[in-house]
């Protein structure tokens, strides 16, 4: 059975046999987001600032119910994919 997984400004719907572990505090916020019988994880990083933050000018522009900005890289035997995310005065950087 899936289940849901909160942090204070997103959450998530994990698939069956998928894990959840956290740290961090009231201003930094850790997730990771796994599957044990399958390949790479999730990182859900939060972080709360004192203003809103900026957009840099890596990546393409986010097309969802937030805004912010994706971009990937890739190696000989790496593929990571990052989003930077906005919602309100947090920031929210998830990487696979």
């Amino acid at each position: 059975m899936s289940q849901r997984f909160r942090g204070k400004v997103w959450q998530v719907l994990l698939p069956d046999g998928w894990r959840a572990s956290s740290g961090g505090d009231d201003v930094i916020k850790l997730v990771w987001l796994w599957n044990p019988e399958g390949v790479g994880q999730i990182r859900v990083l939060s972080r709360i600032e004192k203003e809103a933050p900026l957009l840099g000018d890596r990546g393409e522009d986010f097309h969802g119910n937030l805004r912010g900005q994706t971009h990937e890289h890739s190696g000989r035997t790496i593929f990571t994919r990052h989003w930077t995310l906005f919602c309100r005065n947090q920031r929210i950087h998830v990487t696979y």
